[in-house]
């Protein structure tokens, strides 16, 4: 799997703890380095849309 993202930051941290960032505009991430994907703002359960309670297998 790869992933293309639009309008990439990256965001570095030192060992002070001082930040820096840094635009890197379109960027692929190959598939072996994509280690989590998540969401900044959290997250929200929702319901299976492919899930059909009629069907009983």
């Amino acid at each position: 799997m790869n992933l293309v993202l639009d309008e990439a930051k990256e965001i570095t941290r030192d060992d002070e703890g001082n930040e820096g960032s840094r635009d890197l505009g379109l960027l692929v991430a190959r598939g072996t380095l994509l280690v989590l994907i998540s969401p900044i703002d959290g997250k929200e359960e929702i319901a299976n849309p492919f899930l059909n309670a009629d069907d009983d297998d």
